[in-house]
């Protein structure tokens, strides 16, 4: 009773965090991505260009919708926990849906591929992350490949919160959560982020999805990735 009791807190601290540092930030600064462009990171563009044509896609945590029409012979359904992001994203013609990815709405093995770009790393403890990864893996078709992308230790800004600065319209680096100074903090948003130090990623997946191989781990864009595969026929 009492460890169910202090797991419900933790649980109730997490949330609270993550809707205050991560869902409330995205939602609020969500219109400034309407008519931004952003260029497709080229491992994420040459991953997804190398798939089957007609492969059934999901890119979980989609935002406004950057990587959903990389590749037009495959099907890519997008998700975000942002309904003004999913928002943005429909209005340019994409399939999205609002989800959380702690409880994707999508049964098992319905997907050949999952992608996940800066999403896990959101997540304010263990327990979540690995919860949000076997997720990904729960909706991977058996033979399908999975790529995850997370912030990394291993780079020159070691931060856990990103600034959004509202007057300027631009977003800047912090070298903390607790040490952002503004001249105008209105109107100044903190992002939280989970840095993953090298091999912690992928021993993650081994861990908590052990149906999945790692075929390859690499460093890009300030990102530990990781592409496995999901076992099974």
């Amino acid at each position: 009773m009492v460890d169910q009791q202090c797991q419900d807190e933790k649980r109730t601290i997490a949330e609270a965090l993550e809707n205050e540092h991560v869902h409330k930030v995205y939602d609020q600064t969500a219109h400034y991505f309407r008519n931004a462009r952003y260029k497709a990171w080229p491992k994420v563009g040459h991953f997804l260009n190398s798939l089957e044509p007609g492969s059934l896609v999901a890119d979980i945590g989609c935002g406004h919708g950057k990587y959903l029409d990389i590749n037009k012979t495959v099907f890519t359904l997008g998700c975000d926990r942002s309904a003004p992001l999913c928002s943005i994203a429909q209005q340019s013609g994409h399939s999205v849906v609002v989800s959380d990815n702690l409880r994707l709405p999508f049964r098992d093995a319905c997907f050949d591929v999952v992608i996940s770009i800066g999403v896990v790393h959101h997540f304010t403890t263990v327990q979540r992350r690995a919860q949000a990864l076997k997720e990904l893996g729960r909706v991977l078709c058996p033979g399908g490949r999975l790529m995850v992308y997370a912030w990394a230790f291993e780079q020159k800004h070691r931060t856990v919160a990103v600034g959004f600065n509202f007057s300027k319209r631009k977003m800047f680096w912090c070298r903390g959560a607790t040490n952002i100074k503004s001249r105008n903090p209105s109107l100044l948003h903190k992002r939280y982020y989970h840095v993953f130090r090298e091999g912690e990623l992928g021993g993650l997946i081994e861990t908590f999805i052990p149906e999945m191989e790692i075929l390859e781990s690499f460093f890009d864009h300030s990102n530990w990735c990781v592409v496995a595969q999901k076992n099974g026929v």
